[in-house]
Formats: C-alpha cells, structure tokens, sequence
C-alpha cells in the first residue's frame, strides 16, 4: 500500500506529523538472482523511474529499524513511467532534484551514490533472492527537510516535485486523513519510456494481458509534456500485428 501513482496525492495522517521528502532513483529488476556480482548487476536491471521516500520521520527513528516509518500509505510515489536500460546509457550520470512549492530543495547527481546502484544489487542478492518486478530505492541527495534549520516538514497543500533527468518527473500533492484514499488514475494502466525493442516488447506483454498501454518514442521528447507522447508507426504496426493496437492509451 506504499505504492503510489506519480501524480497521485499523498496521505499525511495525524498520527505522522513529521513527514520528509527523498528524491531517489529506482531500478526495476528484470532478471532475477542471488549472489549477484557487481560486475553482472547490470545484466538482471529492466529499467529505471523516479521515487519519491517519502519518510516519517518520528516513526523512523522510533525504533532501531527505518522501515516502519517509510512505509506509510501512499508513501512510495514512483514513476512517470519506467524508463527502459536501452534509453539510459549510465545511470549514474543522471541530474536529480526535488522541489517544494517550487523552491529547490535537493539539486545533486546520481555519480554522488554513496554506493552505486551495481553495489547494492551486490549486497542485496547476498541476502535475498531477487526476482522480477522488484524495485530498489537507490538513495537521497542532502536537502532533506529534517536537515534544514530549522527543519521544515511537509503539511498539507504542499507540491513536491521529483525530477531525474532523461526518467521524468513525478509531482505530488500532500493531502491529509486518515481512511482509505481514492486516487484519480491515469487513463493508462501501464507507461514505457521508450521506443526500442525492450519496451516495445513490455508492452505488448501487458496488452496482452488487458492493460492499457501507451509506449513513448523517445522519453526526452515527452519530458516536457508527461502527458502527451508519440507512438511512432512501427510500434504502432508491430501492436496492430497481433491485435493489440487498440490497447495503445491515446493521450
């Protein structure tokens, strides 16, 4: 229940006054595996999105242990859409910022990785077994709210924006309660950055499977418009080819 859309609102109940902004990349696993090296990492990684940590941070440091208060409903905002490993030539040359209401809160690049992301794909699979579908949080640049003086805590109303260069933005608003939230959904089901065989082919997986699918020429042509794409007429062709050219979201 972490998960959350990227232009969807984010919950802050009354029990979680300390709400705080991380700005990350995420990999998404394609491949799965244990003890995997380094120097392999990249090999099991399907793509790439932006995330949101969204982190409480009273519940954070109630106990010895950070999950707790990272994982709050609707606290893991990812997106706008993956972004596939053939569209990112190095992920870790990658601008990454947050901003609050505007105002420029983290401004970093993802070269600073204390560890880098083939590293903790390393370290992870030592423990756990990877498997498809998994996404790791990579983490955050300094700027944190915690760490302002003084520090500066999110409430309600307020816009955060997430921004990775060539992966896109995601962008949104703090709301308070306490219940289940109804979210407003894209009219897609599924988003690929990315016109190259390996989104291609995410796509039509999930077509085939009744998701409704918009798969983006380039994501550097629709960074500026996270809404608007161009299907390009050879993925176009390939999806009418078997059947599922009407699965294709028009936006």
């Amino acid at each position: 229940t972490s998960i959350n859309g990227p232009n969807d609102p984010i919950l802050i109940t009354r029990n979680a006054p300390y709400v705080d902004y991380e700005v990350e990349l995420v990999a998404v696993i394609g491949k799965g595996g244990k003890h995997i090296p380094a120097e392999r990492a990249a090999e099991h990684v399907f793509g790439y999105c932006v995330g949101n940590d969204v982190t409480e941070r009273r519940w954070q440091h109630g106990t010895a242990q950070w999950s707790l208060g990272k994982s709050f409903d609707t606290h893991a905002p990812i997106g706008p859409w993956i972004t596939t490993t053939d569209e990112v030539s190095d992920p870790h040359a990658l601008d990454i910022r947050c901003l609050v209401n505007g105002e420029v809160r983290q401004n970093s690049n993802t070269r600073h990785l204390v560890f880098d992301l083939w590293q903790q794909i390393e370290h992870l699979s030592a423990a756990m077994t990877l498997e498809p579908g998994d996404l790791i949080f990579t983490g955050t640049p300094g700027g944190i709210g915690a760490a302002m003086e003084p520090r500066q805590f999110l409430k309600a109303g307020d816009r955060v924006r997430c921004e990775i260069a060539t992966l896109g933005t995601i962008d949104g608003v703090r709301v308070e309660g306490d219940g289940d939230m109804a979210t407003q959904r894209a009219d897609y089901d599924v988003l690929v950055g990315g016109g190259g065989p390996t989104g291609v082919t995410l796509g039509l997986i999930a077509a085939q499977h009744g998701a409704t699918v918009l798969i983006c020429g380039r994501t550097a042509e629709i960074y500026p418009l996270p809404r608007a794409a161009h299907v390009d007429h050879e993925v176009m062709r390939i999806f009418q080819s078997v059947g599922a050219a009407s699965a294709i979201a028009r936006t």
